[in-house]
């Protein structure tokens, strides 16, 4: 069994069904996961931990020559409720920096709703749709990513920005819904993790990497160092691998 959930707070019709899915996963003979978070979920369903491999995430991208200017924060996937954009928006208002931008990559359904939020802010530039590969021009351009995911029935299983921007060799701020964050994000190493929909956390957050060049390319360092040694495609193999070995005993 390979699964990306973990106990982001269910909905209830969701958990009405919790036993029947909990019954399935400790009969299964592997279950393959992502990250730590999502093997803690399934102990605390009362799955096996000898039968919990972790697989961890990898992506690959072309990778651009940095030439961040030290304030442009950025934010990359779709613009729907569950991402958290709005409260992004408010955190980087409060900055009250003009040399700062905020550069949002993405469409969706709350785009009208967000670029209302905006008004006012010449330095909040929407993007749009942008294709898988030129990400990389705007990763490059930046000086830290914000993955602002909040817990809209569900949380975000993993997010794959994150791993992005580390290849890029980027600081990053993570709120506690994105699942990814807890084996990515070293909080005061590579960038932070804070609570989802705290305005003034991810302000203070993003001032603190904003305002110390010297802070970004350290985080941003240790970004790379995480990425390349933990979260290639060989690791992820290897997890499917020690799975299968298991199951084939």
């Amino acid at each position: 069994m390979f699964s990306e959930e973990w106990d982001w707070g269910f909905p209830f019709k969701r958990k009405l069904i919790n036993p029947i899915i909990r019954f399935f996963c400790i009969l299964a003979d592997a279950i393959v996961v992502p990250g730590s978070i999502h093997k803690k979920h399934f102990i605390n369903m009362g799955v096996d931990p000898g039968k919990i491999f972790i697989m961890p995430n990898a992506t690959t991208l072309k990778i651009g020559e940095s030439k961040d200017d030290g304030k442009t924060v950025l934010y990359v996937g779709r613009l729907i409720k569950r991402k958290g954009v709005d409260y992004l928006i408010r955190a980087f208002k409060k900055l009250n920096d003009p040399a700062a931008s905020l550069i949002i990559v993405g469409y969706g359904e709350e785009e009208k709703r967000l670029k209302e939020l905006a008004q006012g802010s010449d330095n909040i530039i929407f993007k749009g749709r942008v294709p898988q590969d030129k990400l990389y021009n705007y990763y490059s351009k930046a000086s830290l990513v914000v993955v602002p995911s909040i817990s809209d029935e569900m949380g975000d299983s993993w997010v794959f920005v994150l791993n992005e921007t580390m290849l890029h060799g980027k600081p990053v701020i993570a709120t506690e819904a994105v699942g990814g964050a807890y084996d990515l994000v070293k909080d005061g190493v590579n960038g932070f993790i804070v609570l989802e929909k705290d305005v003034n956390k991810l302000y203070r957050a993003m001032k603190r990497i904003i305002d110390n060049r010297e802070l970004q390319e350290k985080m941003g360092n240790e970004s790379k160092k995480i990425i390349n040694e933990g979260f290639t495609y060989e690791k992820m193999v290897e997890g499917f691998k020690k799975a299968i070995e298991v199951v084939s005993q």
